[in-house]
């Protein structure tokens, strides 16, 4: 609804631009038709969008004693629709339309789409809330669990040490073992009620908490007949406590599970940011690009009031990407990712002061090259994709032993929010950039567009950030060994200079 809302309003501002200020017995036949269609699809929108008020209203009554989160989630959304008037908004930017009165069209769109927005921040809220809290009661029931599970093995043990029939301590023993039984049982079933308040994600657990209580119930029932047989009390909590590994494996399964989408819906977002940062840059890139004078002339009065602009603009992106990394502290804790953001950070305030000044060349496009492919290059390391065939981790995966579990957890990692593959591929991002940089600045050089002042700066810094990289490597593959706590390290080494054009 969101996305559609937005294309009738660049279909508005298009249809706008030809007829704005004219009445409508002004325009044209075919003028009146796009907008008399334009004005349909926003009708239709307003219909639909009150439609969608409705169903979230329903839903969310549907699901009050079920999820009670989600039912205010759902109904909060639909209220504030209705506070807005989300679809008389749009009714009437669909009478502006048809009327040709544009820029109060476009106004009660822009309102219509802030309120959109709204919902479905509301919405995305609550699933981050809801996931949160999910992991919050499977991390509590894997605690409920394993404290059954030493309670089971404790029952066992005390079992053994039951005298014989002949003991006149029998009975005493019986009994107190009977007792303690039947408060393990209550114990066992609050923590299956403990499992399916945790949702539909649980229900299996809970289930077989359930079998491993009926197991309990017939121990304790063996323990009350005439003829009381100790190894049938034995194989029932033998039973019972199989039922209780298997929930705690599954409740374990789970809580992992939950963290891991958790974190691949946090990195969704961060790189998504970080998208959002390169296309904007690339806007800043294409407007240097427009200022950028002819080879041997000055920057005009005009342009330079434009590149003033432009570093604003250029600024905004840095305070952005820098709030990035306050809402995501868990980047501070990824080697490369905190790195990438630092060198971004320089290479911006380089090009905003080139821009205040005026000095905009060829160097200047090249940061912001740089600039581009940093942010792109965060994104595509935490985009999924297929596993390379040289990666390292399969290959301390495959090395057997310790060696080979630790490379396993190495690879997995997917509940972190720069899982260990991701840092790999940005250091192979950084080392391609350090090729492409050597390379333009190479065909810079034959093509007579840069001094040798600049040339020697370049150089310098090139090799500055290749022995950064070498030694950023080794940082990463020593975190990651530490983290493993053994097996064969890894080869991964930053790409030398060998392959790279030398000016």
């Amino acid at each position: 609804m969101l996305q559609e809302a937005l294309e009738l309003q660049e279909r508005t501002s298009e249809a706008g631009a030809d007829t704005m200020g004219r009445a409508r017995g002004d325009l044209t036949d075919e003028e009146r038709s796009e907008i008399d269609r334009i004005a349909e699809r926003q009708r239709d929108a307003a219909r639909r969008t009150e439609e969608l008020a409705d169903d979230l209203r329903d839903r969310g009554r549907v699901l009050e004693e079920m999820d009670a989160q989600r039912s205010e989630s759902l109904q909060s959304a639909a209220r504030r629709a209705e506070r807005a008037e989300l679809s008389q908004t749009m009714e009437e930017a669909a009478s502006q339309i048809q009327e040709n009165r544009m820029s109060n069209a476009q106004q009660s769109q822009q309102a219509a789409v802030e309120t959109l927005q709204s919902m479905l921040e509301d919405l995305q809220e609550n699933q981050r809330a809801r996931a949160e809290q999910l992991i919050r009661q499977l991390s509590s029931l894997v605690q409920s669990i394993e404290r059954l599970v030493r309670i089971n093995e404790d029952e066992l043990i005390a079992l053994s040490r039951i005298p014989g029939p002949d003991d006149a301590t029998f009975t005493d023993s019986v009994s107190e073992r009977t007792d303690a039984l039947i408060r393990f049982v209550r114990n066992t079933e609050s923590v299956s009620s403990e499992a399916r308040s945790a949702g539909t994600e649980a229900q299996r657990i809970a289930r077989a908490i359930d079998r491993s209580a009926d197991e309990q119930g017939r121990a304790i029932l063996a323990l009350r007949t005439d003829v009381i047989d100790l190894q049938d009390v034995e194989f029932h909590l033998e039973a019972s406590l199989s039922e209780l590994q298997s929930a705690l494996e599954m409740s374990r399964e789970a809580e992992q599970e939950a963290r891991e989408a958790a974190a691949e819906e946090k990195r969704d977002e961060l790189e998504q940011l970080y998208r959002n940062l390169a296309e904007r840059e690339v806007g800043v890139r294409t407007g240097t690009d427009d200022i950028l004078p002819e080879p041997g002339e000055d920057i005009t009065r005009r342009n330079r009031v434009r590149a003033g602009l432009i570093a604003v603009e250029q600024e905004s992106i840095r305070e952005d990407l820098r709030a990035v990394q306050e809402d995501h502290p868990e980047l501070a804790d990824s080697i490369l990712f905190d790195q990438m953001h630092e060198l971004i950070d320089g290479w911006i305030s380089s090009v905003v002061d080139s821009l205040r000044d005026g000095d905009v060349d060829e160097t200047l496009l090249d940061r912001e090259d740089f600039v581009i492919d940093g942010l792109i290059g965060l994104a595509n390391a935490l985009a999924d994709g297929e596993p390379d065939d040289d990666n390292p981790f399969e290959q301390n995966e495959q090395a057997g032993g310790e060696g080979g579990s630790s490379g396993q957890q190495q690879q997995g990692g997917n509940d972190q929010l720069v899982p260990p593959i991701a840092e790999l591929k940005l250091l192979r991002t950084m080392q391609d950039q350090v090729y492409r940089r050597t390379r333009r600045l190479s065909e810079k050089v034959e093509a007579g567009l840069i001094d040798s002042e600049r040339i020697e700066s370049s150089l310098t810094e090139l090799g500055d950030l290749q022995d950064d990289l070498h030694d950023l490597g080794n940082r990463l593959l020593e975190s990651l060994q530490e983290e493993s706590g053994g097996g064969r390290r890894p080869t991964v080494e930053p790409e030398t200079t060998e392959r790279e054009a030398t000016p």
